[in-house]
């Protein structure tokens, strides 16, 4: 099958021997054709006067089954197919940032559909996905010259788009020596910059614009363990449940839990992106569209492309690995990018009800049992890759999906089979508007050991602290039946104190506003010393609650101590309100100053309990 978008129709006729396919069942979105010997699984098809985009499923002779892309309203059994020989395929080049595409990758910002005002693409329309009216100024890769030759992935030239330089690249498995190229100059993306003869003599033009079909994963010439921190500012992320560059995530937990948050903060702070690519779907994605076009937040961001699947719109899939080949491309540029995917659990759901309407046997929760194969071909689109051609260049795919549900429920309990870390939302911290509301007991990360010359640079210690105040919030957790029946002031002093320890971490540490300028974004630094000083205190407090009673000159308890240092504690609790605009040196110098207090007022205290 050739690399076309969904745009083009293969001139090659269908069997003319027989007679035409044709609908033989409807059933939703899932329709049945007849004649259809010679097809493959995915090819697209278009169905009546209409044009109604479709894909092949299934084959069982000369019969087709064929998920529609869009909505079946109107069709009749009899309506004629039209095969189209290929599979859904994705433009790729100029023009994919700043715009907004439908699943079917038919931008809803171009000038043919007068910026739409809505989301819905009246059904059938064929547009190309990159508007060709643009000029680009291109500049050639220096040094090349008429007789060199390029390979799969070698840059040939650039082109600047909205202050981003867009690399253009050799497609993959082509190479060939140059036998003409233009100067640097205006083009729009379908001139031919570039003519190579291949190694079997024909030549190939090279435009700014490659196509790829979505479900085909970009090659590259290694795979890199991630080794390199995503950093989304949030501290309890961050430290707490890290993220790699070039790992997976899965954001989960009950509807209206907080996830918005947690996915802004990616979307904008994560990592040091370079490319930020968001697919949204169902009632979501039509929220998002009008906010978007109430707001004209489109011209705000330059590096960002979104895909949304509107809830009239059948086809998930094909939504979800678009934005997922579009990711790739500009990953074999050498650049960072973050695939956001929002409600990878309506994605599964249409997997069942597909599964269902083939009549297939039902697995785990009625989920089909290949639900976990679908899922992993998602996720393994994720790496970070040393990228094909010259330059060494070195990228990644950050994926980032979020989830209506819990663990129970195949579409999140799949996914974590699959991914390295998982963020779960908790609906009792969402009520007491504990924000982030990030499940601490319940969430995972695998990439603590990969990025531990990371944690260690920004502090020695920084590991052991991390996993100190871990243990300090289960011991919190376990203490909270103990409490509701006997009260507070009844347990042990040293419960008392991990009590009060725990309460902080959760108060200055874990929450976060990020939407101050003090904290919507934390640098690792910053959430060190919090922590540091945290457990330093707890640390001096357990040596003078440890003090034996023979040689202690008074009764020793959390409640006098914390009498006594309570101007130090306020000093904690107020470390967060340290703004990152002041600069590193000055507030580590600050946290500084607090740790030796700290220490010193436990010295002070030491030597007034003890009898001399």
């Amino acid at each position: 099958m050739s690399l076309f978008n969904i745009y083009d129709i293969d001139d090659k006729d269908d069997d003319k021997s027989g007679s035409p396919p044709t609908v033989t069942r409807i059933s939703g979105h899932v329709l049945v054709a007849n004649n259809m010997s010679g097809a493959a699984i995915f090819e697209l098809v278009r169905i009546g006067t209409g044009k109604v985009l479709g894909e092949v499923t299934q084959l069982n002779g000369d019969l087709a089954t064929i998920q529609m892309m869009e909505h079946t309203n109107g069709l009749a059994i009899g309506d004629l197919v039209q095969r189209m020989h290929h599979q859904m395929s994705v433009e790729l080049g100029p023009g994919l940032l700043t715009n907004v595409f439908d699943g079917l990758q038919r931008s809803l910002i171009s000038s043919e559909f007068d910026r739409c005002k809505q989301i819905y693409v009246k059904r059938g329309t064929s547009d190309h996905a990159i508007n060709r009216e643009d000029l680009y100024e291109y500049k050639p890769s220096d040094g090349l010259k008429i007789g060199d030759t390029v390979n799969e992935g070698d840059i040939f030239g650039k082109v600047m788009e909205h202050n981003f330089e867009h690399r253009l690249m050799v497609p993959p498995k082509r190479s060939g020596v140059i036998v003409t190229i233009l100067p640097a100059g205006e083009y729009n993306v379908d001139t031919v910059l570039l003519t190579i003869e291949q190694p079997d003599g024909k030549p190939l033009d090279l435009t700014m614009i490659q196509r790829w079909p979505v479900r085909t994963p970009r090659p590259s010439r290694d795979v890199i363990p991630p080794d390199q921190p995503f950093n989304t500012g949030i501290r309890v992320l961050d430290a707490f449940f890290p993220l790699a560059k070039g790992g997976s995530c899965i954001l989960y937990g009950p509807e209206h839990s907080g996830k918005s948050g947690p996915a802004y903060s990616v979307g904008k702070y994560g990592g040091g992106t370079d490319v930020l690519i968001t697919v949204s779907s169902g009632e979501r994605a039509t929220d998002a569209w009008e906010h978007i076009m109430e707001q004209d937040y489109i011209s705000e961001y330059k590096k960002s492309c979104l895909i949304i699947s509107p809830a009239n719109m059948p086809g998930l899939e094909q939504t979800i690995f678009c934005g997922a080949t579009i990711a790739e491309y500009f990953r074999d540029m050498g650049l960072q990018v973050t695939l956001v995917v929002e409600g990878i659990d309506r994605w599964t759901r249409s997997i069942c009800d597909l599964s269902g309407r083939l009549g297939e046997a039902p697995g785990d929760n009625g989920y089909p049992a290949y639900l976990g194969t679908k899922m992993a071909s998602f996720y393994k689109r994720a790496g970070n890759i040393d990228c094909l051609g010259r330059g060494g260049r070195n990228g990644s795919v950050t994926i980032v999906t979020t989830a209506v549900d819990d663990e129970v429920d195949p579409s999140v309990s799949k996914s974590l089979d699959h991914t390295q870390v998982s963020w779960e939302t908790c609906m009792p911290l969402y009520r007491r508007r504990h924000h982030p509301p990030i499940n601490y007991l319940n969430s995972t990360s695998k990439f603590h050991q990969a990025l531990a010359p990371h944690f260690e640079s920004w502090g020695h210690d920084y590991m052991d602290l991390i996993n100190e105040a871990k243990a300090i919030l289960s011991r919190e957790y376990d203490l909270i039946d103990t409490v509701s029946k006997i009260g507070l002031d009844h347990l042990p002093e040293e419960d008392q104190l991990t009590v009060f320890v725990a309460k902080a971490i959760k108060d200055d540490f874990l929450q976060q506003n990020i939407f101050t300028s003090y904290d919507k974004y934390c640098p690792h630094y910053k959430s060190y010393w919090i922590l540091r000083n945290n457990i330093e205190l707890r640390n001096q407090a357990r040596i003078i609650l440890g003090i034996p009673k023979n040689i202690s000159n008074r009764v020793i308890k959390w409640s006098s101590i914390k009498s006594e240092i309570g101007e130090t504690l306020y000093q904690i609790s107020t470390m967060k309100f340290a703004d990152p605009a002041d600069g590193e040196a000055t507030i580590i110098a600050n946290y500084r100053e607090l740790y030796e207090r700290i220490r010193n007022d436990f010295r002070r205290m030491y030597s007034e309990y003890v009898n001399m």
